[in-house]
């Protein structure tokens, strides 16, 4: 028999040593030696898990009862604010479900909203904070989102933004200006910096060191709120950002993951972010793996999640529900133009072609400046991507950019003989989105994202399209995926797809979100019989397809041959 009582915020336990092993499955239990009876946080997690695990053999005192109920009419009632579309009166200028988005934000305290991209996830995030007067707030986001971030603050609340950027001397000193600020204010970081400035939080058996576990200028602050923007950036539990990210919000009553990006196709990256936004109800990942997983032995020789037990998925929702909510651009905004997409494939040019066989049959192939060799096969898919479209150039080995003849630059060139301006450029290689670029500007008005650029500058570039003055942005896909509106132009152009379909998506949405009049066309040029095939065909399926270029060479050879 097992006896369930609820002190303050905790769960006793008091259990028998043949219930140990059930007890062991039910994820923030602990058995308290000195007091012969097991603890665990009092939420509708352990609740329902120990409820179905214990079945008849269950005793359920007064006190746990009277906590389960009113955690469950709190779950309703969250349930509830999803659908609550009704106008909040000091913010007129909301949608529909963005009053239900915020409503549920400030009722539910720590939440992932996953709305899909370009549905104003920032604004309903910065609107429950100024409601719930959730200040100091600290928001950790991408490189490139920080000033957007700042403007977005200025714009809907009247607390002082302090974006923390810079050399370590500059970060620290903005940090420590928060201290002379009258008023609200609001800090924001990137995931890289984050780690720098914030102690970082165990994972596993892995053990602190003394630098890691101390505590930083970020710790010595009493946030009101935490904000994890595009929060998939904390997917990997080892990686020191993510564990910073758990680490400087573990005393903030108020946590929001915001991510457009389905999380369900790896319930591993679902425990991490979850570990941010409520801590207590999924403190280990091996617990809930066991419980709610289907977890075997992987080709490398650990252990590899293939999905969620079905039998499980009642449990599960039971407590994600009321923390989770996405909703879908054509669920909500009925009014978004159309999406169309087409595929153009191009041949290569005879100098890319003929690179482009050298560099499958050799490994090698001559170039301008000498000779493109790749050392291995993964390398060699890059190489192959590179001449794919364009030529290249080489210095000391190295490429250093890309140049004529292109078979992407005459596609391009065509759709804007075709179609005209304004228009955006996607590709995921720097080289190639800097080479086309050059060759369009004597021509066009043009800009570009790229990491290499400043924030402010991407910020600007942005600003100046949207305002009519640039007749072509390009982006490469990680620097312009995330966060951005160009609604400026109804077409976008894919010239070279990201291995990864969510960058793609986030790169198509920049222009089909809310502010868009116009049906949207989204352009992939793909060369013919190339490894382009190949990326084009992987993001049609699971992106774990890609684990099989480390292990199965003639995978690799049919990528390369543009044959999967």
């Amino acid at each position: 028999m097992i006896r369930l009582q609820a002190v303050d915020d905790k769960l006793i336990i008091d259990a028998g040593p043949a219930d140990t092993h059930l007890l062991k499955q039910v994820v923030g239990t602990r058995y308290m030696r000195s007091r012969g009876v097991w603890e665990s946080p009092a939420t509708l997690v352990q609740f329902s898990a120990i409820r179905k695990l214990a079945g008849m053999g269950l005793s359920v005192a007064d006190s746990a009862l009277r906590v389960e109920l009113r955690l469950e009419m709190l779950a309703a009632k969250q349930e509830a604010a999803k659908t609550k579309y009704d106008i909040i009166v000091s913010e007129p200028d909301l949608y529909p479900f963005q009053n239900a988005g915020v409503r549920f934000l400030g009722l539910g305290e720590q939440v992932l909203l996953a709305d899909e991209m370009g549905t104003g996830k920032t604004i309903q995030a910065l609107i429950a904070v100024k409601l719930i007067e959730g200040f100091p707030l600290l928001v950790v986001c991408t490189n490139s989102m920080k000033h957007k971030w700042a403007e977005e603050l200025e714009k809907w609340t009247d607390a002082t933004a302090v974006v923390v950027e810079g050399s370590a001397v500059q970060r620290a000193k903005a940090i420590s200006s928060v201290e002379d600020i009258d008023g609200d204010y609001a800090v924001i970081i990137n995931y890289e910096s984050l780690r720098l400035h914030s102690k970082m939080a165990s994972f596993g058996n892995s053990v602190l060191s003394e630098k890691e576990s101390a505590l930083k200028e970020l710790n010595y602050i009493n946030w009101g709120t935490v904000i994890a923007d595009e929060v998939h950036r904390a997917k990997e539990p080892k990686a020191k950002q993510t564990r910073a990210l758990w680490g400087v919000s573990a005393n903030a009553k108020f946590r929001y993951a915001l991510t457009g990006t389905p999380i369900m196709n790896n319930p591993d990256d679902l425990w991490s972010i979850m570990r941010f936004v409520s801590p207590n109800e999924w403190s280990s990942r091996s617990r809930f793996r066991q419980r709610y997983c289907n977890v075997q032995a992987g080709w490398h020789g650990g252990l590899e999640n293939r999905g969620l037990l079905a039998s499980q998925l009642p449990e599960l929702d039971t407590f994600l529900q009321p923390r989770m909510l996405r909703r879908t651009k054509k669920e909500v905004l009925p009014q978004l133009p159309d999406k169309t997409f087409t595929e153009i494939r191009v041949p290569m040019t005879s100098k890319q072609a003929t690179a482009y066989k050298s560099m499958m049959k050799h490994m090698i192939a001559e170039v301008d400046g000498g000779y493109m060799v790749s050392v291995d096969p993964l390398v060699m898919l890059g190489r192959l991507r590179y001449l794919a479209s364009a030529f290249a150039e080489v210095v000391d080995g190295q490429v250093v950019a890309l140049k004529a003849p292109s078979n992407k630059l005459i596609a391009v060139q065509d759709i804007l003989e075709e179609g005209g301006t304004p228009i955006v450029i996607y590709a995921e290689s720097r080289k190639l989105i800097e080479f086309l670029d050059s060759q369009l500007s004597p021509t066009y008005k043009t800009g570009l994202i790229t990491g290499k650029q400043l924030p402010q500058t991407r910020s600007d570039n942005v600003e100046l399209f949207q305002q009519g003055a640039l007749d072509i942005l390009l982006a490469t896909t990680g620097a312009g995926a995330e966060g951005i509106t160009l609604t400026a132009a109804n077409r976008l152009v894919m010239a070279q797809e990201s291995w990864s379909n969510t960058a793609n998506k986030q790169s198509h949405d920049r222009i089909h979100r809310i502010g868009q009049e116009n049906n949207v066309e989204i352009i992939t040029l793909i060369s013919k019989d190339t490894v382009d095939e190949s990326v084009h065909a992987v993001c049609r399926e699971k992106e774990v397809q890609l684990q099989r270029l480390v292990r199965d060479p003639q995978w690799v050879k049919a990528a390369m041959r543009g044959e999967i």
